[in-house]
């Protein structure tokens, strides 16, 4: 790249955007004029590879969800009936005891929210189940399968009385007896071809731990925060295990492949040599 167009280039970013990448660079590098150059390399690259983890982020997230999904209506479907309510497999409009305390209403409101400002033309609106479900986030179908008495969580409870803190400490260990068992009975089934020589309990903790490493690094991308310092083999890991657990297919390995290509592209493997 010319001088005059690296230098337009990096002048459209800020300092503080362009300061991970000249670290970087300076590490191998003496003069400015190269530490600027490299680092626009990387730059570059780094771009490219975060467009590359969104394609394959997506595949995943969209199987992820769909594969939840079509087992929580399995579940919701089968539920005896309360007060006179008939369940159906619509989990969105009508959900079962266990689902209630499990899945957050404001979630579900969110997504019907967003689904209709994507036609904000039609003010009678009524988003589908499909609409809706397309809507719900990755932090959502994240929140389903972790299991809260291992994760460290602050819970305040200043200016409550006594009652009131027994009162919400009972209500989350209500709310995760029940997400285990909605685990146990339904979830674990979206993994069909999940490591099987693990107990229900450890490859739940496995994979909300990888739904989490996955739903961290598409947010980092999302928000276009530099991606450097990423583990790229363990995040690889996370996402080929995921797809291979719900059961992949040809096109998802395909990106996976450019995926890899492209990591061996990586500049700084070529710096210091």
């Amino acid at each position: 790249m010319k001088k005059v167009h690296r230098e337009a280039f990096v002048g459209s970013l800020t300092p503080a955007r362009f300061a991970p990448y000249l670290k970087e660079a300076s590490d191998f590098f003496k003069t400015s004029g190269e530490q600027e150059e490299k680092a626009l390399e990387l730059y570059i690259w780094a771009t490219e590879l975060a467009g590359l983890y969104q394609i394959q982020i997506a595949f995943l997230e969209v199987a992820l969800r769909n594969a939840l999904s079509q087992q929580l209506a399995a579940w919701n479907k089968a539920q005896p009936s309360e007060k006179g309510i008939h369940f159906s497999s619509d989990w969105i409009s009508q959900r079962a005891e266990s689902l209630r305390d499990v899945v957050n209403s404001r979630n579900i409101s969110a997504a019907i929210i967003q689904a209709k400002q994507d036609k904000p033309w039609k003010e009678s609106y009524k988003p589908s189940y499909d609409d809706i479900i397309s809507k719900l986030t990755f932090g959502f179908w994240h929140s389903l399968l972790v299991d809260e008495t291992t994760v460290t969580t602050h819970v305040s409870f200043r200016g409550l009385s006594d009652e009131e803190r027994r009162s919400k400490v009972r209500a989350r260990r209500l709310r995760n007896r029940r997400r285990d068992r909605l685990w146990k009975d339904a979830l674990h089934k979206a993994f069909p071809y999940r490591e099987t020589r693990e107990s229900l309990e450890a490859e739940r903790g496995r994979i909300a731990r990888q739904v989490d490493s996955i739903r961290t690094l598409r947010n980092r991308i999302a928000h276009h925060d530099n991606i450097l310092q990423v583990h790229y083999a363990e995040r690889n890991a996370d996402i080929r295990s995921l797809l291979q657990s719900m059961g992949s297919s040809p096109y998802k390995a395909l990106v996976y492949l450019k995926l890899e290509e492209h990591l061996s592209l990586d500049p700084r493997k070529y710096w210091s040599t």
